[in-house]
């Protein structure tokens, strides 16, 4: 059906669709045209179109849609006039649209083509945005949120799951994302003020501020960092030439472009950074771990190192820049190989000498080979002799003689003719004493064993 012919910048239409709605605008067309069933009500120049049913609707693209109320599915396409969507139940797609304002869709939203702008309060489901150019501004995202083109701005309030960006050229602001941030292209500024996940910056920035990020947090170029609180590690590819960096829970990674301007940084484990101190500037940083510092060939500071081995006091060039290390592992400082400089090893409050160091410096530590344990000496069997009258010795003890274990009968006394030949290793007599002493052989038989093993007849 079809209203008579309607001047499109001053008509407004109000839509209620109980089904799924198709809404197209047609710049040539001059009145308003819906599917069977569709009633529509005129009042002067605004007019209320409501179907029980799904509908397809014509209108012209300049006139303004003051209402949407969709029970279902809604597509819009080619509106050169406002929208005010106030409730879709389902998703809701877009396509080449002007000034659009969302009130809430239950579903996904997904917006395509050129729209100008695009700002609102929720979307319960994901948001997709494929397009030329525009700005979006939302103020709460159930899902994932997910644009791409040259968008002029971009702005969301919260946004429970992940935030993908990419080729944008207006500034980001965002509130809080529940899951990880992903930015790619070259962005003049972003500002976040918490990311429960991973934050990855892949591109040229300005400024970036991200006050709390729960994961990694990695980066490429920026012209200043600002992050309050990272919960894992941080990682700078590229250059940020000014750092602001509170707190890292994991390690620091920033070897590129020597950062200027001083900072002030607690890393949980390890920092491995490059810096170009310059008179006036203070740099305070604490590691759990080891701290590497790489220094610019202009470097002027004065440095204070403490850690397990002490407290070491170093200059660089002129002075004039305040650097403290405190590290619960090494620090070393490489670079700067033209700057002389001077090192204090203090002991108990006193400087002991000073001397000139040429850096880079490193430790050289040797691992020392664990030594053998000595294998016990074999238990020699212990045995008792008594001798004969003519074997007796010259003096008697006085002591009543030990019990023995056994007694064994001397022979007569042979001559022995001392040959020097071999003589029978320790362990060869261990086993001929302990085979007389287990009575296996006798004293003649173990007296020619040992003549035997040392040569003799």
């Amino acid at each position: 059906m079809g209203i008579g012919q309607q001047d499109p910048g001053m008509s407004v239409l109000s839509i209620e669709v109980h089904g799924d709605l198709r809404l197209h605008g047609d710049a040539g067309a001059t009145e308003i045209t819906a599917s069977d069933g569709a009633k529509i009500r005129q009042s002067g120049n605004n007019y209320v179109l409501e179907s029980r049913d799904d509908c397809e609707v014509t209108i012209p693209a300049g006139m303004t849609v003051s209402k949407l109320r969709v029970h279902g599915d809604a597509v819009v396409r080619n509106l050169s006039g406002s929208m005010h969507v106030t409730r879709i139940d389902g998703d809701l797609n877009i396509g080449d649209a002007a000034d659009v304002t969302i009130g809430e869709v239950m579903g996904d939203l997904q917006v395509e083509g050129r729209v100008t702008q695009i700002s609102g309060n929720k979307v319960h489901g994901d948001l997709t945005v494929r397009v030329g150019d525009g700005a979006i501004a939302l103020g709460s995202i159930d899902g994932d949120a997910s644009v791409e083109g040259r968008m002029t701005a971009v702005r969301f309030g919260n946004v429970g799951g992940d935030v993908s960006l990419r080729a944008v050229d207006g500034p980001v602001s965002l509130d809080n994302v529940g899951g990880d941030l992903a930015v790619r292209g070259a962005v003049p500024s972003i500002q976040c003020n918490n990311a429960g996940g991973d934050v990855s910056l892949r591109g040229s920035f300005g400024t970036v501020e991200m006050r709390a990020v729960g994961g990694d947090f990695a980066i490429d170029d920026a012209q200043s960092l600002l992050a309050h609180s990272v919960g894992g590690d941080l990682s700078i590819n590229g250059s940020v030439q000014r750092l602001d960096c509170h707190n890292v829970g994991g390690d620091l990674s920033a070897n590129g472009v020597p950062m200027l301007g001083g900072f002030r940084l607690n890393v949980g484990g390890d920092a491995s950074f490059a810096v170009a101190p310059q008179a006036g500037e203070e740099y305070d940083i604490s590691a759990g771990g080891d701290v590497a510092c790489a220094l610019s060939a202009d470097a002027n500071a004065d440095i204070i190192i403490r850690n397990w081995e002490g407290v070491q006091e170093l200059r660089a060039g002129n002075g004039g820049a305040k650097m403290r290390f405190n590290a619960g592992g090494d620090v070393s400082l490489s670079g700067a190989e033209s700057v002389d400089m001077r090192r204090h090893v203090k002991q108990g409050g006193r400087k002991m000498g000073a001397f000139k160091i040429k850096l880079p410096s490193f430790r050289m530590n040797i691992p020392i080979p664990p030594i053998p344990p000595i294998p016990p000496m074999p238990k020699i069997p212990s045995f008792s002799i008594n001798f004969g009258d003519d074997d007796a010795p010259a003096a008697p003890s006085k002591k009543p003689a030990a019990p023995v274990s056994q007694s064994i009968v001397s022979q007569p006394a042979q001559t022995l003719r001392y040959d020097p030949k071999p003589v029978a290793t320790e362990e060869e007599r261990v086993v001929i004493l302990r085979m007389l002493a287990e009575k296996k052989i006798t004293v003649a038989q173990a007296e020619q064993l040992l003549a035997a093993l040392e040569g003799g007849a």
